[in-house]
């Protein structure tokens, strides 16, 4: 459902401000088994992004992918990583 709601602020003469206001109603229907998956993921960047910036000092997040089956994480650092360093 769906209803609009018109308004009109008269500034003049000659000028007015309109707004309209949407109100919806949204329903969301989830499947839990994938949400779950997806949770872990979600919360698996959160843990990758602390243990960076525990061994890496300065890392700073650029975006992420969660997905029910995989996440990626980018970050800049700013010193070079090494093999000893990753591994």
């Amino acid at each position: 459902m769906i209803g609009v709601s018109p308004t009109t602020i008269r500034l003049g003469a000659s000028s007015a401000l309109h707004f309209i206001r949407v109100v919806c109603v949204v329903r969301y229907i989830f499947v839990q088994s994938r949400r779950r998956l997806v949770m872990s993921n979600h919360t698996a960047t959160h843990v990758l992004n602390f243990a960076l910036r525990k061994i890496l000092g300065e890392a700073d997040q650029r975006g992420s992918l969660v997905a029910p089956d995989r996440l990626r994480f980018d970050f800049t650092a700013k010193v070079p990583l090494s093999l000893s360093t990753v591994f």
